[in-house]
């Protein structure tokens, strides 16, 4: 109640209304009557109240505006272009994602190898010619950097008219603008416009770069144009459903690399100070002289303080009158803790992309053997997932534009190829670079021999196409079979059918002859210098000896005993088994000799002799 509507109720004898006070909270509620949170989180105290000041709930395309969006494309460019350590982060996963670039694996059902291969090759052709694998590089790294790129699709009419003139422009976040946009359409935002599955309908590209030095001088302002998104390939990092454009994926890593660089600046102007001063002089009260004595008819003159003395090498000098004694500076910079810091700095930016703990400090110092392999598990993990993106959103759209392009050229695809929707299409990327290559082969080999896999699948993770892999092989021993040579290798037979339905059986291999050395782990482990990978401990060579004596005692079977080694040494080569196994076979047992005749002329001679 107002202070008048209290004077008024005084005037006429009426007593004021009582307060109503604070409503106490009931069991298991606030003062609001609402249910109180159990979680601990979600309590806003005086100690935690700053951590989340920021935190909102704006949709995902109200917390990208354009000035969010430019401010932390800023940044981010200028972290990735002025620090080592982001910029080798970034640079690093684009090289890991792209390797040299992803080349096309294609199965057309009811066509010959040969035509499939012509199909690849023609993209290929088309592909060195465009220089995919430098587009390719700089979309990744701008998405990374930037939140989003778009790629063009259009003529280049420099490209051969005999071949398709298909070609990709690069267009950065910053042209994907829309200047004139309004509030009449809620599905359209910045240059984009998505439908309710958030999906792409239409992009608007500034006809300049709002950057460019001379953007300003466009004639009529700088405009726009509106293309459809059969035109585009859109790349971006979204993290929130129905998000229209893309941040920064090291977003989160910037405040990071700032306290590095803050930090480092601090060290480093400590420790430059504590080089600048040779040694400093401590004294009791008394002023100390650094002149000659003066006589009584020199004029008293102000001694200036900190008055520099020249130091030479090797110099030994009487302390000046008054001072006490000489002290240095001791370097108390950098800390011994400074690289620990960097390093758990450098390793929370580099989670934002995924990257293992020595790949975003660019050290392996600490590790060890098992160690690095483990860290580098989930990282490739992130590296698929990427590849994934990349082929839906760029590499499958592109290849459908070419196509489409290449069937408008009278004679440029050959002539009766099924419709495409029937095609099987892969991408072949680089494959990630082994740590123990014995191991990686081995392994690869016991999946294929279990029936768990394929060579198709196998090759593929090399970055091979098993097909070139086989007939590559084929062109190999047929070569070494008309020079004269032996065949090397365990050999594989491929067998490949035509349309009209004759096979053809090609041997790409042989056997091995006596005196040709080891061959499969075993040479490669002799080869590589890595003999442990393959020796035996003392446990292992006492079963297989007790395996080769049950065998030349015919208790078990050559067969048995071959099948019993290759399972219990699965990285033995099974030609030395063979050899292994045959040798102890045809080796007689040693006879026991047999017991004397017993004497009956002198039976206790007997009994001691056994005895």
């Amino acid at each position: 109640m107002t202070l008048i509507g209290r004077m008024w109720r005084a005037a006429l004898g009426r007593p004021a209304p009582k307060s109503p006070g604070k409503k106490k909270p009931g069991r298991g509620g606030n003062a609001t009557g609402r249910p109180a949170s159990k979680f601990d989180a979600a309590q806003t105290t005086d100690e935690n109240r700053n951590l989340w000041k920021n935190a909102d709930a704006l949709g995902p395309n109200a917390g990208t505006s354009p000035d969010v969006r430019a401010v932390l494309r800023n940044r981010s460019r200028y972290e990735a272009e002025n620090n080592a350590h982001l910029g080798g982060m970034i640079e690093g996963r684009t090289v890991d994602t792209l390797g040299t670039c992803p080349r096309l694996q294609l199965t057309i059902p009811g066509v010959s190898s040969d035509i499939t291969r012509k199909v690849e090759l023609l993209f290929q052709e088309w592909s060195e010619r465009i220089d995919l694998g430098a587009d390719l590089h700089l979309m990744d790294h701008s998405e990374t950097t930037d939140g989003d790129i778009l790629g063009l699709m259009t003529v280049n009419e420099k490209l051969p008219k005999t071949g398709v003139q298909l070609d990709l422009i690069l267009v950065e976040a910053e042209q994907i603008c829309t200047p004139d946009l309004g509030t009449d359409d809620s599905l359209k935002f910045d240059g984009v416009k998505i439908d309710q599955f958030g999906d792409l309908v239409s992009v608007d590209i500034l006809d300049r770069h709002p950057g460019d030095l001379n953007s300003w001088m466009t004639p009529g302002g700088n405009g726009y144009k509106t293309y459809p998104a059969e035109r585009v390939l859109w790349f971006m990092h979204r993290t929130r459903p129905a998000q229209a454009r893309g941040l920064p994926a090291m977003k989160a890593a910037l405040p990071l690399m700032g306290q590095l660089r803050r930090y480092g600046g601090a060290v480093l102007g400590a420790a430059e100070l504590a080089a600048m001063w040779a040694a400093y002089m401590t004294q009791d009260s008394e002023t100390p002289s650094f002149d000659a004595p003066k006589s009584e008819d020199d004029e008293e003159e102000d001694e200036e303080e900190f008055e520099q003395i020249p130091v030479a090498r090797q110099m030994i000098t009487m302390l000046p009158k008054g001072v006490k004694d000489i002290k240095a500076f001791a370097p108390a910079q950098p800390v011994p803790s400074f690289g620990d810091y960097q390093d758990i700095l450098l390793t929370q930016a580099g989670r934002t992309i995924g990257a293992a703990q020595n790949t975003s400090t660019g050290s392996s110092a600490a590790y060890n053997y098992s160690s690095g392999r483990l860290d580098h598990l989930p990282y490739q993990r992130c590296i698929r997932w990427r590849r994934r993106r990349i082929t839906k959103a760029v590499l499958d759209p592109l290849l459908m534009a070419w196509l489409g392009e290449a069937s408008r050229i009278f004679g440029f695809l050959p002539a009766g190829l099924p419709d495409v929707s029937t095609w099987r299409r892969k991408w072949r990327w680089d494959a990630f670079d082994s740590i123990d290559p014995v191991k990686d082969v081995t392994a690869a080999q016991m999946r294929i021999e279990a029936g768990l896999s394929t060579y198709e699948r196998e090759c593929g993770e090399m970055g091979e196409d098993y097909e070139e892999v086989f007939e590559q092989q084929a062109r190999e021993a047929k070569m070494r079979a008309d020079l004269g040579l032996a065949s090397g290798g365990t050999g594989v037979t491929l067998t490949t059918q035509e349309p009209d339905g004759t096979q053809t059986t090609v041997a790409t291999g042989g056997t091995k002859k006596a005196g040709d050395g080891p061959t499969g782990a075993t040479a490669a482990a002799v080869k590589t210098g890595d003999v442990q990978g393959t020796a035996l401990n003392g446990l292992q060579v006492g079963s297989l000896m007790t395996i080769c004596d049950k065998l030349t005692s015919k208790i078990y079977t050559i067969e048995g005993a071959t099948s019993l080694i290759r399972i219990s040494f699965p990285a033995a080569d099974r030609d030395e088994i063979d050899t292994l196994v045959k040798a102890m076979a045809s080796t007689p047992k040693p006879a026991v000799p047999a017991p004397e005749p017993a004497n009956p002329e002198d039976p206790q001679g007997d009994q001691a002799n056994a005895a």
